[in-house]
């Protein structure tokens, strides 16, 4: 369906995949690890300063629930070809380019192809759910498979959608300024977004209208 319905309408056919063909392997690039930030699973800091506590739920944690710090996937696990192989709709591989390309057609006509209404994006963009995240512990705002609040950096509004990755890639996209900004790396910095918000910052000020 991605490839008949998204990637192949919209001109991308070879850089957003699920499942990525045997044959297009060798032009990934090869992830990397970034030095490892043991702070990254400690429980957030208060808003008063004081030491921060995840919320509590039937058993009440303090600090990282998602997974043991030493079961985090590397750079070493992203580039295994029998994972990047199999269609797994929970992540996909592709390039900012064609990240981008299908977050402009969410919100308008690219080359003549448009991927929801105005009415549906409204519907899919508008706060389902709010509230601390059960994992992170930071607090949220998701849409219907989109999060409403941005990484950091100067590319925001009230009308932002988008999502970020474990690596510090992340896409979003304005709907009032028909904007989208896609950064992908091959360097995984878990949690740490400054790659992505620099470059917010050079297309911001490029744009002048944040």
């Amino acid at each position: 369906m991605l490839r008949e319905e998204v990637a192949g309408p919209l001109g991308v056919t070879d850089e957003l995949f699920f499942a990525v063909p045997e044959e297009e392997l060798p032009r990934l690039a090869k992830l990397e690890d970034a030095p490892f930030d043991p702070s990254m699973f400690e429980a957030p800091e208060g808003a008063d300063g004081s030491e921060g506590q995840f919320p509590a739920e039937e058993d009440d944690h303090d600090g990282w629930v998602w997974a043991p710090p030493a079961c985090m996937p590397d750079a070493a696990f992203g580039n295994r070809a029998d994972l990047l192989t199999v269609d797994m709709p929970a992540g996909c591989t592709t390039s900012a380019r064609a990240i981008a390309r299908m977050y402009a057609a969410l919100m308008q006509d690219v080359n003549g192809v448009r991927l929801i209404s105005a009415d549906r994006l409204a519907e899919v963009t508008s706060v389902a759910m709010s509230g601390p995240d059960a994992i992170f512990g930071m607090p949220v705002r998701r849409g219907l498979g989109y999060d409403l609040d941005s990484v950091g950096g100067p590319f925001t509004s009230d009308t932002l959608f988008g999502f970020a990755g474990s690596g510090g890639t992340a896409a979003y996209a304005d709907i009032s300024t028909r904007t989208v900004l896609a950064v992908t790396k091959n360097r995984n910095s878990f949690g740490t977004y400054t790659s992505y918000q620099q470059i917010s910052e050079a297309v911001v000020g490029g744009l002048g209208q944040y």
